[in-house]
């Protein structure tokens, strides 16, 4: 299980380096277009 974010949220969060994130690529968003998105796999240690 994992959490899919945007990119703003990985914005945010990359250097938290105890967060695990992984590029998942771009979807098309109803209503936004096109949008690069992430996954939050996890923690480091957890």
């Amino acid at each position: 299980m994992r959490i899919h974010m945007t990119a703003a949220t990985y914005e945010l969060l990359r250097d938290r380096h105890e967060l695990v994130i992984a590029p998942r690529g771009e979807i098309v968003v109803p209503g936004k277009g096109v949008m690069k998105t992430y996954w939050l796999d996890g923690s480091v240690g957890g």
